[in-house]
């Protein structure tokens, strides 16, 4: 059977490492990309499962990297879980997200809790 792939768009190198390796010890393929440009890109190269996405990130927002993955034809279905410290779905609004703009379709928030990344993750692409 083939691993589900899941892109981490994440600029912190240590964190990006992180999830990619507990997401690795659970059975997924893990891609990282350090950068919205780059995340887009590997995105609409190799159609991952699942996008894991920080929203603070230097240069391009991933707010604005969001938008425009739910604005991509080839990537329209693909779930977002929005990996931040900044955000959680209560001030969800007050970032941009409105009635144009569909709510990701998880929040974890930072420091990342392992077990429930792992769950979200699941759930998300095992469905």
């Amino acid at each position: 059977m083939k691993k589900k792939l899941v892109l981490i768009v994440e600029d912190e190198e240590d964190v990006a490492k992180y999830l990619a390796a507990a997401l690795s010890d659970q059975g997924f393929e893990a891609l990282t990309a350090s950068d919205a440009a780059s995340g887009l890109e590997l995105a609409t190269q190799r159609r991952p499962d699942l996008i894991c996405l920080d929203l603070v990130m230097p240069g391009r927002a991933g707010l604005s990297l969001y938008r425009e993955m739910r604005q991509t034809p080839g990537l329209m279905g693909v779930p977002i879980v929005v990996v931040s410290g900044l955000v959680s779905a209560d001030a969800a609004g007050k970032l941009g997200w409105d009635e144009t703009l569909p709510l990701p379709d998880a929040f974890i928030e930072k420091p990342v809790n392992i077990p429930e990344l792992v769950e979200a993750v699941r759930e998300l692409v095992l469905a």
